[in-house]
């Protein structure tokens, strides 16, 4: 089914299923505000009117007054002085997440760029005919985009049905030109963060089924070490104002009510263990803040990958790893690394509850 950009922003959920393969559509309210958005870039140039990356140079050459018919150099050597990127080239689902990213933005109706630009991402990503972006680059997320845009002109290299493919050679087999940016339009497709706004969000779908594996592993545990399910009572959990740790706990009584493994050892041991018996608690804090759907989520990061659209920096795995292994300690083998010393600078202090253990 095809996400479609309207009045609405994309959130991060349609952002990471737009990387897993969906296709992308601008709706015509979306198309009529990046029409009217480049109409006031129109009305700047040909009243004189000063404004960075629009009549004049960036950065340090702000200042430096760039005439009309330089502009079109200056958007294309915005573009190819920015391409800097090294190292291996990101995957086909992070690519397309930066992609939708940068539709998401253009659509919002401040970018200043053509449709004739917005179109041609779009048709790049929905033929899934994605651009070369090498991971690293010195001017950092800046890079990214610059390496997509390369493809817009005819410049760059491409992964298209399982060939590398210059841009010019890729455009030509879709039945498109290179396009001719116009002024500002070079600024307009590095500028913002389409980069982080779209490996946050490829983060988040990841950590979303990280979770998942996390309650269903607890679970496991849980009933393997003959553990007591009066701990999860629903009566019991509901007396703390916390629906992550409900929600939690009505997800573990559901995995384990027809165990014949709990029904024996029921009353065997007055309470278990701090550490299983908490398992609402300490998992439910990723989602007290933030209902469904989905289910599960790292709260603060779900609400600013979908209300900004610019977002810090994303997750990484090692940060989720951590997060796995303070949620329940039979995780520490799998993630293949040892649990810390209680005297380590990481091991909460006396009296600290889980939601105010910072990682």
């Amino acid at each position: 089914m095809a996400v479609i950009r309207s009045d609405r922003p994309l959130d991060w959920a349609q952002v990471a299923a737009v990387a897993a393969g969906e296709p992308l559509e601008l709706s015509a309210d979306a198309r009529a505000r990046i029409a009217a958005a480049r109409v006031l870039v129109e009305q700047i140039v040909e009243r004189g009117i000063r404004a960075y990356g629009v009549n004049t140079g960036v950065g340090a050459l702000c200042d430096v007054i760039v005439s009309p018919a330089e502009q079109r150099t200056l958007s294309r050597n915005i573009l190819m002085s920015h391409a800097v990127g090294v190292g291996a080239p990101l995957g086909v689902a992070e690519t397309r997440a930066i992609m939708a990213a940068a539709v998401n933005n253009f659509a919002h109706g401040h970018s200043g760029v053509r449709l004739e630009v917005a179109d041609q991402l779009v048709a790049l990503l929905n033929a899934d005919c994605l651009p070369e972006v090498p991971a690293f680059g010195s001017v950092g997320y800046l890079s990214h985009m610059a390496h997509i845009a390369l493809v817009y002109i005819g410049e760059g290299y491409v992964r298209f049905r399982g060939e590398r493919l210059k841009g010019r050679d890729a455009l030509r087999l879709l039945g498109r030109e290179p396009l001719v940016l116009e002024a500002k339009e070079g600024l307009s497709l590095i500028n913002g963060t389409p980069c982080v706004t779209g490996l946050a969000a490829l983060a988040l779908a990841r950590a979303v089924r990280l979770f998942d594996w996390t309650d269903v592993v607890a679970a496991m545990s849980f009933e393997n070490l003959r553990g007591q399910l009066a701990a999860f009572d629903a009566d019991s959990l509901a007396l703390r104002v916390s629906p992550g740790l409900n929600l939690v706990g009505e997800r573990m009584r559901a995995a384990l009510a027809d165990s014949g493994i709990l029904a024996a050892v029921v009353g065997q041991r007055t309470q278990d263990a701090l550490s299983m018996r908490t398992i609402p608690h300490v998992h439910g804090a990723r989602a007290t803040c933030s209902p469904p759907p989905p289910t599960w989520s790292i709260a603060n990061s779900r609400r600013s990958r979908t209300t900004r659209s610019s977002p810090a920096r994303p997750r990484s795995r090692a940060c989720i790893r951590r997060r796995m292994r303070w949620a329940h300690p039979l995780l520490w083998r799998w993630t293949a690394s040892p649990p810390p010393s209680r005297r380590s600078p990481r091991w909460p202090s006396a009296g600290s509850t889980a939601s105010s253990i910072r990682l």
